[in-house]
């Protein structure tokens, strides 16, 4: 666990990923190191608490995405222009379970650049994601929120990172109908 700021820090199990879109492009780059290491991933990291009086506080998934897209890529984008899209629970075989919110922004600039962890940044059509080129679970999920539904993803993967088993149910917010839901 790092120390960050002001009696903030992050955590091991809570992440956020951020969908950033520029017309009918996202903002991409290839992950140099940790998970995904060499995958065309959105930028994103850890979310960070603080414990007060011995009760955990999360920031916002969307303060601490627009943070993350700022240090990963040098987009800046505020986090009221940020709205949460998915939540992402992956469980491991070793019992571990980590957290991901999906939070999904259009950007007012197009200044970016590459940093130590995303290289290669650079806004990607929609219709043309390599999804040969990204994590597994992107294909089942990204189409789908770029599209302005809502995902909820349970997944399980094995001790090479790959999907075992897992579900994916979608949601689109304007619609009277039940949600899609893929199972993996």
């Amino acid at each position: 666990m790092f120390t960050g700021v002001n009696g903030w820090a992050d955590l091991d199990d809570y992440f956020t990923l951020g969908v950033i879109t520029h017309q009918d492009h996202v903002l991409m780059g290839y992950k140099t190191r940790g998970a995904f290491e060499g995958k065309l991933v959105f930028p994103g990291g850890k979310q960070w608490h603080r414990v007060a009086r011995g009760v955990v506080q999360l920031s916002s998934p969307q303060v601490d995405t627009a943070r993350e897209v700022e240090e990963e890529t040098g987009l800046v984008i505020m986090a009221r222009d940020l709205g949460q899209v998915g939540l992402m629970n992956i469980f491991t075989e070793e019992g571990d379970e980590r957290t991901v919110t999906i939070c999904k922004g259009e950007a007012t600039n197009d200044r970016f650049h590459d940093s130590d962890e995303l290289q290669n940044v650079a806004w990607r059509h929609i219709d043309q994601i390599p999804f040969d080129k990204t994590p597994e679970d992107y294909r089942f999920w990204v189409p789908s929120v770029l599209d302005g539904n809502l995902a909820d993803v349970s997944i399980e993967v094995d001790n090479d990172g790959l999907i075992a088993d897992g579900r994916v149910c979608l949601v689109d917010p304007t619609a009277q109908q039940r949600p899609l839901i893929y199972y993996l």
